[in-house]
């Protein structure tokens, strides 16, 4: 009869010992699910947005920058707000973020608008002049430069380039 009870005890226990790690293993892999739903999505994201830098143009005295850009991705590319651009001299003594500001240069700031296409959407194809104003650190005559544009879904292009033509 005793044999019986602890068979019995030893049956509901390795029973509950598996409802238990059933919970677990299932709350682990709707984690590990979600995880690469995620992780798949930005990967999409990023293979179908895409921009090139075509050309990089700084004025005579190096306060602004003329710069060309393609969205050569499958999707619009939106909001223009959410773009970061960043210029970093080639000796890494020195780098910027340029602040958007769709109305123009304010004095005191280093910033970037959309020149040309104002108003329009950044769609697949389109090319945008965008014009950084640089007050603050115009680009010298002796140095190069790189510039870094990186879209709302991470999508990063670079181009270096020289201060004089």
């Amino acid at each position: 009869m005793d044999r019986v009870i602890v068979t019995g005890l030893l049956i509901i226990a390795g029973v509950i010992t598996a409802v238990i790690l059933l919970g677990v293993l299932n709350t682990s892999v709707e984690e590990t699910a979600g995880t690469i739903k995620t992780t798949g999505k930005q990967a999409d994201a990023q293979t179908k947005s895409g921009i090139t830098i075509l050309q990089v143009l700084p004025n005579g005295n190096g306060t602004l920058i003329d710069i060309w850009v393609k969205n050569t991705g499958s999707i619009q590319i939106q909001p223009l707000e959410g773009v970061d651009v960043f210029l970093m001299d080639i000796e890494g003594g020195w780098g910027d973020y340029l602040t958007y500001l769709p109305g123009g240069p304010i004095g005191g700031e280093n910033t970037w608008r959309v020149l040309n296409n104002v108003g329009l959407e950044w769609n697949p194809g389109n090319t945008f002049r965008l014009q950084a104003s640089l007050p603050v650190n115009p680009v010298l005559n002796d140095t190069g430069y790189n510039i870094s544009i990186t879209t709302p879904d991470l999508y990063t292009a670079k181009f270096r380039f020289d201060a004089s033509p």
